[in-house]
């Protein structure tokens, strides 16, 4: 065999394995996989308004119910479990005054999925609910790493650019799919009056699966993440999530500041 005819076979060896690469850095092909193509049980859909219509006998001595969910709230972050950087005396007392749980575990390490779970009282993996909605993740690794050289982002490295997927009709179906029977439309069976105040996250199709579609009376908040508390950014007494964090380390303990 000549040279030529080594290098040639060289050269296109070289090629076929660029290719197959390119090829197999473009898998799967579409974000409108499988994964999106959200589908509902008929059958659970049916169950559950069965199981809402059932008359119940509804007792006088129903105690009145407050659910707190802090987003990321660590065990060392709250004073009545030690901790010597954080006072936090109110939730002290509903700890001295109540139940004090000292071993906790959620379902997921997500915001999204683990409200999820404390709502439906399911895992949230059996409906579907493993990963925040709304989010926007690239389906291979030609679309990551295109879309983090291209596309635009603002001061605070949010990206700016609409995102191209998930697409509108896969969004509206994302959340709590409507055959989960939640806290609030238990609570509504025996005759409790419903609210929440704050982040949802759960869903942002207001025909589907936004509060009120799920047994709560009155809902006033965000329907996603990273929202803000006010209209404005610059709002006073109100610490939005566009404020930057400082971060000062004084006499060994770390001090936070949000600058507004």
């Amino acid at each position: 065999m000549t040279n030529i005819s080594t290098k040639k076979y060289k050269i296109a060896i070289i090629v076929s394995l660029l290719v197959g690469i390119f090829f197999v850095s473009c898998y799967p092909l579409t974000t409108g996989t499988k994964e999106w193509k959200i589908r509902w049980d008929k059958n659970l859909l049916a169950s559950k308004k069965q199981f809402l219509n059932e008359k119940v006998q509804p007792t006088s001595t129903a105690p009145n119910i407050i659910v707190i969910v802090a987003d990321d709230l660590g065990l060392n972050d709250v004073s009545c479990f030690n901790s010597k950087d954080f006072q936090t005396p109110n939730i002290d007392q509903l700890a001295k005054e109540g139940v004090k749980c000292t071993e906790g575990y959620v379902t997921s390490p997500i915001c999204a999925p683990s409200r999820c779970g404390i709502l439906t009282g399911r895992y949230q993996q059996r409906c579907g609910f493993e990963t925040i909605d709304n989010d926007n993740y690239p389906s291979n690794i030609i679309e990551y790493l295109a879309g983090k050289k291209t596309a635009q982002k603002d001061s605070a490295w949010v990206v700016a650019s609409k995102p191209q997927y998930p697409h509108e009709w896969e969004i509206a179906k994302q959340g709590i799919p409507p055959t989960e029977i939640t806290l609030a439309e238990l609570l509504k069976k025996y005759n409790y009056q419903t609210a929440i105040i704050g982040k949802w996250h759960l869903g942002t199709n207001t025909k589907l699966n936004t509060p009120t579609n799920f047994g709560f009376d009155y809902q006033y908040g965000c329907y996603s993440g990273f929202t803000l508390y006010a209209e404005k950014v610059k709002t006073p007494n109100i610490v939005n999530y566009a404020g930057k964090v400082l971060l000062q380390n004084t006499n060994g303990k770390w001090l936070v500041k949000m600058l507004l």
